[in-house]
């Protein structure tokens, strides 16, 4: 931690401003402008994702440690712009244990990937349950924001967390259901409205968000008057997706 960055922390998440130096903070912004960058749902639906949420893009994964199951994405250091904020994630983390869980025993590693949200593009009430994530982060790489733009991150309150499936909705009831891109959203609908006051996160620059998982959580929609901007972030999940360290 650098003596100029600035805590904040809240019921299962923290936020780090001024998380790289000035010129980090440029760097990864320019090496926003030279990923190679798709629309989520160029190859399939991409269920993070409902079909009313736009078309965000986004970049290729990278990954924080070599992981044998993975044999596709790029693990650090790649020697492109994403490795500064890779590695200042690796370097502060162990200090967020408590949040996150504790590498090599309750996450195997982390993925990085580059996010692009423009106008009209966001990202619905959800909450990261899937493969075994045991907490989140998002690294905000634009050079600048307006809160005229939108595109906040809302927190339901933390008890969301530990809500689960009524049985009778399970398509599978050996397995809890991730929260998520479905058509019937009357689950959706009665949690939130029962936990429905929370917390927003603005996008400011050079902002990390930490979150623990499961706690339901949405982007709200880029408003048109940022008009050829774009919501420029680093974000990715600590995870351990085959349950190999629970073994």
């Amino acid at each position: 931690m650098t003596n100029n960055q600035i805590i904040t922390t809240g019921p299962g998440y923290v936020v780090i401003d001024n998380f790289l130096s000035p010129d980090d903070h440029k760097l990864v912004w320019n090496y926003i402008q030279s990923e190679r960058f798709e629309f989520v749902h160029s190859k399939r639906w991409c269920k993070a994702f409902r079909l009313t949420d736009g078309q965000p893009l986004f970049g290729p994964v990278y990954i924080s440690d070599k992981y044998e199951p993975d044999h596709q994405s790029t693990v650090y250091p790649s020697n492109l712009g994403i490795d500064i904020v890779i590695k200042a994630v690796k370097d502060i983390i162990p200090k967020f244990a408590d949040l996150v869980g504790e590498k090599d025993k309750d996450w195997a590693y982390f993925f990085a990937r580059a996010y692009l949200y423009g106008i009209n593009t966001g990202l619905s009430w959800h909450r990261d349950n899937e493969h075994n994530a045991t907490g989140a982060f998002t690294y905000y790489a634009h050079p600048e924001w307006y809160p005229r733009w939108g595109g906040e991150f809302l927190l339901a309150p933390y008890e969301t967390k530990h809500v689960q499936f009524p049985k009778s909705q399970l398509y599978n009831k050996e397995q809890p259901q991730y929260l998520g891109s479905h058509f019937d959203t009357e689950f959706e609908k009665e949690v939130l409205n029962e936990h429905s006051i929370g917390t927003y996160i603005t996008p400011k620059p050079n902002r990390l968000l930490l979150l623990t998982s499961g706690i339901i959580h949405c982007i709200k929609k880029v408003d048109p008057a940022i008009g050829d901007k774009v919501r420029a972030t680093i974000q990715g999940f600590f995870q351990d997706p085959v349950g190999l360290l629970k073994k």
